[in-house]
């Protein structure tokens, strides 16, 4: 959901905003009830509608008032337009997303191919931070047929694992470069990824 992405890129951009729960295994929860208590945040009968609504809009507000760099890129990530230049104007920019896989932060660095033909709105882009085999190895041709024909063999499997689609029209969480701090593209990322819950 969106508050998710908004703790997600919390997270990654300004890992010291929260104090970040974690469970007896050592790895990071982000579980309102235990958020909220670690936070000072007053979350009076957990788990009900009611209550969990109110320290969810108090959680969201601190981050609003106390992280406005982290907020204007989440409320910017509704903006298709906004999206657009952050996949025009760039050599590559990372995603934010579940697809991403918990081991990986859930934030992949991605490089834009093309635009899709039919649907101006899709960017088929490369995801930088797997190995690239897949597509070095292979002819232009084969991984045209993979992205638009395919068929479920390996080699398709292989080159589709490599290609995201980034659909600006879903507030897609983008973030560039230079937004990424180098602590959340090395340690925190990696320490993320490995402890996520």
């Amino acid at each position: 959901n969106d508050t998710h992405h908004l703790l997600m890129m919390t997270f990654v951009l300004q890992p010291d905003a929260l104090v970040w729960p974690r469970d007896e295994e050592g790895k990071v929860s982000l579980k309102l009830d235990r958020l909220t208590a670690l936070n000072g945040i007053e979350h009076v009968g957990a788990h009900t509608a009611l209550s969990d609504v109110k320290a969810m809009v108090a959680l969201v507000d601190r981050l609003r008032r106390e992280q406005p760099h982290v907020w204007a890129r989440w409320r910017a990530s509704e903006n298709r337009f906004d999206t657009e230049r952050i996949i025009k104007g760039s050599e590559g920019f990372w995603q934010l997303a579940r697809s991403n896989g918990r081991d990986r932060l859930y934030a992949a660095p991605l490089v834009p191919l093309i635009t899709d033909v039919k649907n101006k709105k899709r960017y088929i882009c490369v995801d930088a931070g797997l190995p690239l085999h897949a597509l070095t190895n292979a002819s232009p041709d084969d991984i045209v047929r993979a992205i638009a024909f395919y068929d479920g063999s390996e080699a398709h499997k292989e080159i589709r694992r490599l290609i995201r689609d980034v659909k600006t029209n879903e507030a897609p969480i983008l973030v560039t470069g230079a937004d990424m701090p180098v602590e959340a593209k090395v340690e925190q990322r990696a320490d993320f990824g490995k402890n996520y819950k």
